[in-house]
């Protein structure tokens, strides 16, 4: 299905350029290296031993114009892949028509870049601004960057400056990605290592720009509908304890050597296939005297009735300096769950209830009568997701020409209680309190 979609476009594509009366051409790319100084895998790929796949991108873009105010966009691009940490994926990343009935009105129909963040419309033409890296922390929160839908902008120009509405909707689809630790044979828990779950997505949202000179201010809400088609994920966790357990154990006639003693554990409740979704995201980006520039954003993720460390606030605050050719910054990020959630991903991690002699045994078995284990609440830590680092960064970009960059950065990675979704941790192993060290190196072009 997906390459019959990519031929259809490309079929597409090629048949507007026989008809555009203007084509213009462009393309743009990447070569990172990062190298940690763990030996664990942080943001997917990198660790001592360095990686080229974080950052590397290569991308081409056609722009149509057929009449003054009906065009066309396509761009496609290569990347590591979304569902697999081994592979490549060519992908078509914008194809839309652009409308524009006037100068103030903009209609776009197909697909396109969701347009939540300061830099989320050029994220991939990294030459476009002097980051090595975006913090993470913040353009986690959407793993989805493109929407096929509508989006309609109106632009006015009171004495303020310009100000743009867009309202957009539409839907996407994309994989979340979980690293799990531990696991439980025979049980609907996911094997040991990176796992993808495939979820649909319908979104509507509505942003609101201010530019004024140089600056800008922005403010954009989404409210999103997922629905996974995975295992259904739960909505809350019940506490058992171990005379709870005892009762469950007669009840399915399991004689006393199987009964647990000791303890207690939650398991999950209510599981669902479809989630709400709500994001709010605040930036700006603020020209200071001295050639500084001080840019921030702020965010929140807010499943609706879930318990998972899915809901999240984050933000970072990053100041830089032109100095020529030279701009360099430092900035620091965070990202954290709620302290209910934090504290619910400690207890998973410490309890369980005791099981001996012949229960152990069955202990796999019986989990969905409700004869959890320590390795099953350390499981459900895994997936619940909870998220709690900050970040510090020191870099700068190095402009070769007006369309060619190299970039630097150290970036220190503090990981507080909870590791989230940024390191993948070794079975039986805590990185509850360490630092991650990452250094980055860049080569960025656009044409």
């Amino acid at each position: 299905m997906v390459k019959y979609s990519i031929a259809c476009l490309f079929s597409m594509f090629f048949s507007l350029v026989a008809m555009a009366t203007d084509l213009s051409l462009s393309s743009f790319g990447t070569v990172g290296y990062a190298q940690s100084d763990q030996v664990f895998n942080y943001e997917r790929f990198i660790n001592d031993t360095g990686t080229l796949k974080r950052d590397t991108v290569f991308g081409i873009q056609a722009d149509l114009k057929f009449t003054n105010w009906f065009g066309a966009t396509f761009q496609a691009k290569v990347a590591p892949s979304l569902n697999s940490d081994s592979a490549w994926d060519s992908s078509i990343s914008w194809a839309f028509l652009s409308v524009r009935p006037s100068n103030d009105w903009l209609i776009r129909l197909g697909k396109h870049r969701l347009p939540l963040f300061l830099y989320s419309e050029i994220v991939d033409v990294q030459a476009a601004y002097d980051f090595a890296n975006l913090p993470q922390e913040i353009y986690v929160l959407v793993p989805m960057q493109d929407y096929n839908g509508v989006s309609v902008s109106k632009t006015w120009n009171p004495e303020v400056g310009e100000v743009s509405l867009d309202v957009f909707g539409g839907s996407s689809e994309h994989y979340v990605r979980t690293y799990m630790s531990n696991t439980v044979p025979d049980s609907e828990i996911p094997p040991i290592g990176p796992n993808f779950m495939h979820s649909n997505l319908t979104t509507k949202g509505i942003t609101l720009k201010l530019q004024r000179d140089n600056d800008i201010y922005r403010a954009t809400v989404i409210s999103s509908t997922a629905t996974f088609t995975g295992p259904p994920l739960p909505t809350s966790y019940a506490l058992l304890t171990a005379q709870q357990a005892q009762q469950i154990a007669q009840q399915q006639g399991l004689p006393f050597p199987y009964v647990v003693f000791g303890g207690s554990a939650y398991y999950p409740e209510n599981r669902v296939s479809e989630r709400d979704v709500m994001g709010y995201a605040l930036g700006a980006e603020i020209h200071l005297p001295q050639a500084f520039k001080l840019v921030g954003e702020i965010g929140r993720r807010e499943f609706q009735n879930m318990q998972t460390g899915y809901t999240t606030n984050s933000g970072y605050l990053a100041l830089l300096r032109d100095m020529g050719k030279w701009t360099p910054y430092v900035s620091y990020s965070g990202i954290q769950s709620g302290s209910s959630i934090l504290d619910l991903h400690q207890t998973l991690l410490n309890n369980g209830i005791t099981v001996t002699g012949p229960a152990a045994a069955l202990a796999t078995e019986t989990l969905q009568k409700g004869m959890v284990t320590s390795a099953y609440q350390r499981a459900l830590a895994d997936i619940l997701m909870a998220h709690d680092q900050h970040t510090i960064a020191l870099g700068s970009s190095y402009r070769l020409w007006p369309n060619q960059k190299i970039k630097f950065e150290w970036a220190r990675t503090f990981v507080g209680s909870s590791p989230g979704a940024f390191v993948d941790v070794p079975s039986g192993a805590d990185v509850s309190g360490k630092s991650i060290d990452v250094l980055s190196l860049s080569f960025s072009f656009a044409f």
